[in-house]
């Protein structure tokens, strides 16, 4: 029979060795936890037309402390995939398989549960592969695949995973009320379509004078408070032909905002645009280019049908580039269906205005015609 004292022990010892175990379980779920914790991601196939695509990948910090800038990499896991049109939130650059993305000046803090969207197009021979091995600053991401796209050029809110890309078609088929996202026309029409973001401002009338000159259209998304200082100039807008969406009241970060913030920046900028033009928009480019389901249920919630862009001039830098490489950017990017993105406020824009004869005439001399985004969608199905 066992003493008292070695029961004692027996108890010390089988005690010691449950919190061993309980302590390297708790370190080792703390390890996994921390390291997948840094960040998620999520890739989503936004757009595909023969030969390419358009995706946006959202980067949430996950982490216990706000980013001052932040790096992604990627690889695509076979080769013949490449970026091809980088540009939005983000600088890429490709070596291989291997792609990494850094934060832009405007963009390298990322609060606490906060994110940032980097978007490109893209080509692939003969498959589209899923990228893999998302990592921001050195730290493994969780990741996931959105559905793929069914046509073209509208983009359903995913709902599930999936592993391979649908093929293009070009008959869009939305899920019933589900919002949806236009990134590109048509690739089979000649059509392409000028937008501007970030007004009115006083670069307005003169980006105006330029497009009734060559007779053609462009569509607009000004910022809902810029909308009192410059009272007349979506009139003009709309009587030169041109189709007017809304970019928010503010231009924040909708995706880092709570659902009743997202729905009162687009709600109080329709009644701006409402009040000073007597319509209401159609359509809605998230500041940025971001968005989350809660920017999409808003913007459907309004009525909204949510446009991005598929080329970009970057002619938000500043030092904002020459005219000769604004033209040149938006000329190397033209085909069948492209978006371009240009500004027409939120800061110097004299050298956007001075590109446009340039981009204008050869987009013209490629037989591309000039057209609103409404137009580019009633065209979509042809």
């Amino acid at each position: 029979m066992k003493s008292k004292g070695s029961i004692r022990s027996l108890i010390a010892g089988l005690g010691i060795l449950l919190i061993g175990v309980f302590a390297t379980s708790l370190f080792l779920n703390m390890k996994v936890t921390c390291a997948a914790s840094y960040c998620q991601v999520t890739y989503t196939v936004t757009n595909q037309w023969p030969g390419g695509f358009g995706t946006n990948v959202t980067i949430q910090n996950t982490s216990s402390s706000a980013w001052t800038s932040w790096n992604l990499a990627f690889a695509f896991p076979t080769s013949g995939q490449a970026v091809t049109q980088p540009g939005w939130n983000g600088a890429f650059i490709q070596s291989g398989q291997n792609v990494t993305v850094t934060n832009l000046s405007w963009n390298g803090n990322v609060a606490v549960n906060g994110s940032v969207s980097p978007g490109f197009n893209g080509t692939w021979a003969g498959s589209n592969p899923i990228p893999t091995g998302f990592a921001v600053n050195g730290n493994p991401c969780n990741g996931a695949v959105q559905t793929t796209p069914t046509s073209v050029s509208v983009t359903q809110m995913p709902t599930s995973i999936l592993s391979t890309p649908t093929p293009p078609r070009l008959t869009p088929t939305p899920t019933p009320n589900m919002p949806i996202v236009i990134t590109h026309g048509n690739p089979n029409l000649p059509e392409v379509a000028l937008t501007f973001d970030d007004g009115p401002s006083t670069y307005t009338q003169q980006v105006l004078a330029v497009l009734q000159r060559y007779n053609v259209k462009a569509t607009f998304f000004p910022i809902g408070q810029n909308v009192s200082q410059f009272p007349t100039a979506l009139q003009q807008d709309l009587a030169g032909g041109n189709a007017v969406g809304n970019h928010s009241f503010t231009h924040p970060h909708l995706a880092t905002l709570p659902f009743a913030s997202i729905f009162k920046e687009l709600n109080d900028t329709q009644n701006a645009i409402l009040n000073a033009t007597g319509t209401r928009p159609t359509l809605f480019r998230p500041p940025f280019g971001e968005y989350n389901a809660d920017v999409l249920t808003a913007a459907g919630q309004l009525g909204l049908t949510v446009v991005t862009w598929s080329a970009v001039a970057n002619d938000w830098d500043n030092p904002q580039p020459s005219a000769a490489i604004i033209a040149s950017r938006i000329l190397s990017a033209a085909g069948n269906g492209a978006i371009f993105l240009l500004h027409e406020g939120g800061g110097n824009r004299a050298n956007t205005v001075a590109a446009l004869p340039a981009i204008i005439e050869g987009l013209l001399a490629r037989g591309l015609r000039l057209v609103t985004i409404p137009q580019m969608l009633a065209d979509i199905n042809q």
